[in-house]
């Protein structure tokens, strides 16, 4: 009896001074982060990056699709966001006649031969749900302004999409004959580390997951479920504080138990700040951008799938601009003048299959570092329209100024980047 108790006494005092340990460790580690004498990982803080997690919508807005992960609807619906008693966003989602948000209307052959038209691959940065305009809607009407209905822009980006669906998207457009002259991959920090995104908004529920694929996949039982009326309390779950590097994992398994009841949705949550976390590590370490290096990075089948992409346009010497999507944190660092990891991999896969790489940070060129936020929308990670419009502009102005659209009749006229000078040009010019 005598030995249990000094036992359990032993045991009690072990836990006491290891909670200390750990509170202590963690207290230290929150001024070491304040006083920025060591960074920090926010895996809530980035994967969720605002106090509302996903924005509501007025009615059912997506359906699932087999090849780009969903659809868009055309049913007039609102997409809004509303934190702390202002309104982020508030904008109607108006798709194409295919479901994608393009300043054109699809269609597998071109009305008109003379017609130059380039696909555009991007995420939500691209698609634009929450603003008035996205960018490759404001290129195009740059142009129509200028008097040239020569060229079209035909958005395939959708919110949450990256490389999975880019790549069965270009893959599908390609076995459907849909006519084409050129491809634009509006890459933003993440997107190459992405899965196949799917969404289905039905009446009361909004279910979205990142999967492998739809082979046997059944969203209704395995997607996670978020109800309208639990987001905002979801969100406040998230925005705790900010944890240190190597303290997060003691945290994640408690707040993810307090955040939800759902097996499925914590072990989704869960995976995605792994990969969060991966990325993050990956993008301290300082080890020379190479193809092994973005595998590490973003995995093998990632990187399969893109290498596809980038041959097949190669082949086929199918003209291809890789241009970066800047991002809040990104845009202060690259004032700073740290280099981008996002910059260095597009421009060495550009150097690689002689391609042209566009330096969307470049917008930031002439903003002074203490107004970058202003050009992202509060409580959000997405930038807002004066940003969009910024890179619109400068990719029309390096592009126009290039002439890397044809304006003329002549196809053979249109430059091909198989011309070494013709591609350094363009480089120099982007990376500017």
């Amino acid at each position: 009896m005598k030995k249990s108790k000094k036992l359990l006494k032993k045991l009690y005092r072990t836990a006491v001074l290891v909670i200390i340990l750990i509170i202590s460790l963690e207290l230290g580690l929150q001024v070491a982060v304040a006083l920025k004498v060591i960074p920090y990982f926010g895996p809530f803080e980035n994967f969720y990056y605002s106090f509302n997690i996903v924005p509501y919508f007025t009615k059912p807005c997506s359906m699932i699709d087999s090849v780009s992960g969903f659809r868009w609807l055309q049913r007039n619906a609102v997409a809004f966001k509303v934190c702390r008693g202002k309104t982020v966003f508030y904008n109607q989602v108006k798709p194409n006649n295919w479901g994608f948000i393009s300043p054109s209307e699809a269609s597998v052959a071109k009305p008109d031969k003379k017609v130059f038209r380039w696909i555009v691959f991007g995420d939500s940065f691209t698609d634009g749900y929450f603003l008035a305009r996205n960018w490759p809607a404001a290129v195009q009407e740059r142009f129509r302004q200028m008097g040239n209905d020569s060229v079209e822009l035909h958005s395939f980006a959708l919110n949450g999409s990256g490389i999975y669906t880019w790549h069965r998207v270009f893959l599908w457009l390609n076995q459907i004959g849909y006519a084409y002259d050129g491809v634009i991959i509006a890459c933003f920090g993440n997107d190459l580390s992405r899965k196949f995104f799917v969404m289905d908004h039905t009446d009361n529920l909004c279910r979205w997951d990142w999967v492998d694929s739809l082979h046997g996949y059944t969203l209704k039982n395995k997607a996670p479920l978020i109800l309208n009326g639990e987001r905002a309390a979801l969100a406040e779950q998230f925005r705790m504080k900010r944890y240190a590097p190597v303290m997060w994992r003691l945290y994640t398994p408690y707040f993810l138990r307090v955040l939800t009841n759902d097996l499925l949705l914590r072990r989704r949550l869960r995976s995605e700040m792994q990969r969060q976390y991966n990325l993050y590590i990956a993008g301290k370490q300082t080890e020379q951008v190479s193809w092994e290096s973005m595998r590490k990075k973003y995995g093998d089948t990632q990187m399969h799938k893109l290498k596809e992409m980038l041959e097949w346009c190669r082949q086929t010497n199918t003209p291809l601009l890789l241009a970066s999507v800047p991002e809040a944190k990104g845009a202060q660092q690259y004032k700073q003048g740290s280099p981008l990891s996002l910059n260095e991999e597009l421009k060495m896969l550009a150097d690689t299959y002689h391609f042209v790489f566009f330096n969307g940070y470049s917008i930031f060129d002439t903003i002074h570092p203490d107004a970058i936020m202003q050009y992202f929308l509060p409580y959000d990670g997405h930038w807002n329209q004066n940003a969009s419009d910024m890179f619109a502009e400068k990719i029309f102005h390096y592009l126009a100024a290039y002439n890397l659209f044809p304006f003329s009749d002549e196809k053979e006229k249109l430059p091909r980047h198989s011309d070494e000078a013709h591609r350094d040009s363009l480089n120099r010019k982007g990376q500017e």
